[in-house]
């Protein structure tokens, strides 16, 4: 594709192009999404915060189920907030759910290392109902390593998510793509799409986020409301409360249910 052709702009060729392959394909890359120092920043905190995570899931008696990932990493005036909060996808987020609100579902991470497996290596994928064409979530993996086949790059069989039973490992394993890239680079992907992280076959960790966006309706992983602290919330845009999904809250009470439309906790917008 040729980006530089008089009279296009190069970021509406890229969205055409992400419009026309997230629906036939089922998955898009962007190249170079996300830049050296905030890859690097990213990488910081994901290896303190995994060691926060690990510790109270540990202190719970999970410790073991959640080796390799970690949770819920917005709130903390980290570099995670400054990427959520980056304007670069909006454009591509509202042609996919065709100009309707949505909201963020879960901000995680994969740290995939040598012979150690996690549950995101079954095939799977993130929404257990099947509503195609009618799309419910979109999955963003940012890339904060170098993917290659040796450590253990996705798997993402393409045109999956037109389909709504489980492929065959056989099948699966034969014909899917892998998702290959530079640290830096973000894959997006409709969330019916059946994928697999592969194994790391390498000495190095394999490290990227995986964040999902979901129509208002859809319950969140977490309570983000409940979760951040009032002082982090008070800093908020209001587009930056609705990716919260601060306005698709069941009221707690008749006192918050009889509320004028602007101060309700769920608005009739977010259908």
């Amino acid at each position: 594709m040729d980006i530089g052709a008089e009279g296009q702009d190069p970021r509406n060729l890229v969205r055409e192009d992400f419009n026309y392959l997230i629906a036939t394909r089922g998955w898009f890359r962007f190249e170079a999404a996300v830049d050296e120092a905030m890859v690097l920043a990213l990488r910081n905190d994901l290896d303190r915060l995994y060691r926060e995570r690990l510790e109270v899931a540990t202190r719970n008696g999970v410790g073991d189920l959640i080796v390799g990932t970690a949770h819920h990493l917005v709130g903390g005036r980290t570099s995670f907030d400054r990427l959520l909060f980056d304007p670069f996808l909006e454009d591509y987020l509202d042609d996919y759910f065709g100009g309707d609100k949505y909201v963020l579902s879960a901000f995680n991470a994969v740290i995939n290392e040598k012979h150690r497996g996690s549950y995101v290596g079954k095939i799977h994928r993130d929404v257990r109902s099947f509503s195609a064409p009618y799309r419910l979530m979109i999955n963003i993996m940012v890339l904060l390593d170098d993917f290659t086949v040796d450590n253990g790059a996705t798997y993402l069989l393409s045109g999956s998510h037109h389909v709504a039973d489980k492929p065959a490992d056989r099948l699966f394993f034969e014909r899917a793509d892998r998702a290959v890239g530079r640290a830096g680079d973000i894959y997006a992907f409709d969330s019916h799409l059946w994928h697999a992280a592969g194994a790391n076959e390498t000495d190095r960790p394999r490290r990227c986020l995986t964040i999902g966006y979901t129509r208002p309706f859809i319950k969140p992983q977490i309570d983000f409301y409940r979760q951040l602290d009032d002082a982090f919330k008070a800093e908020l845009t209001e587009d930056q409360q609705q990716l919260l999904g601060f306005f698709a809250r069941v009221p707690a009470s008749v006192d918050e249910y009889y509320q004028r439309p602007e101060k309700r906790s769920y608005r009739s917008d977010q259908r």
